[in-house]
């Protein structure tokens, strides 16, 4: 059952991670542990709403682990809005591309469902940030 919601709306592309079709192991120097490569599959254009934070992106928030960075913003977007798309979640680790077709190169790092309703979240919440691993810092 889908719920009015007034959301500005925008396309945003993203290339998923897929870790299943990759083949071989490396060993990630940042968690001393081995990982498997992620292959990116071509992009999904959804539509969301886009969200960027005021502010410096170079701030950083505490959290249980220690300082986190700050996140840029965030895309919310519905279950029927990924459905649409041919999804049904995104996942930490998918590229943001484009914004209502300005070129981005912006890595989701956290997925949240909020405003539970009926058995099941009304919206999806992505906070992104600066892709740090192209840029050379972290």
């Amino acid at each position: 059952m889908a719920f009015p919601i007034q959301m500005n709306l925008v396309d945003v592309v993203i290339d998923r991670a897929d870790t299943s079709s990759s083949t071989g192991t490396f060993y990630d120097d940042d968690f001393r542990e081995p990982s498997v490569p992620t292959v990116r599959e071509p992009g999904v254009t959804l539509q969301a709403q886009v969200n960027f934070s005021v502010g410096s992106s170079a701030r950083r928030n505490r959290s249980r682990t220690g300082d986190d960075p700050q996140s840029r913003g965030h895309i919310v977007t519905t279950p029927d809005l990924l459905g649409a798309a041919g999804l049904t979640e995104l996942l930490k680790g998918d590229r943001i591309t484009s914004i209502a077709g300005a070129a981005f190169d912006l890595e989701i790092i956290e997925v949240r469902p909020e405003s539970y309703l009926l058995g099941g979240p009304l919206l999806f919440y992505a906070d992104f940030m600066d892709n740090t691993k192209k840029r050379g810092s972290s």
